[in-house]
């Protein structure tokens, strides 16, 4: 019904590199939920401080929406980053 991919790039930082969740859970909290649990299983195999990156396409509203209502920050772009030249935006979240 949802998922998560990531990764560990270093000891205090973590990539996502996919998300998503069934068209049938979006906006019943479902991620919100998962994407919860995800932050506490980091928070506690990562002593101290860290950050978790991604990407977002930059027509991908509801996403960019979400990771914003998680806490993550707009810290770039990469210009011309997909097939169509659309830009992506990279997010960050320090924990």
């Amino acid at each position: 019904m949802a998922f998560i991919i990531y990764h560990k790039l270093a000891p205090d930082t973590f990539e996502i590199i996919y998300l998503a969740s069934s068209k049938a859970q979006q906006r019943t909290g479902l991620m919100t939920g998962l994407f919860h649990e995800f932050l506490e299983r980091v928070r506690k195999s990562t002593p101290g401080h860290l950050q978790i990156w991604l990407e977002v396409h930059e027509r991908n509203l509801a996403a960019v929406l979400f990771y914003q209502k998680i806490g993550f920050l707009e810290g770039g772009k990469r210009a011309n980053y997909y097939s169509d030249k659309s830009t992506a935006l990279l997010y960050s979240l320090k924990i």
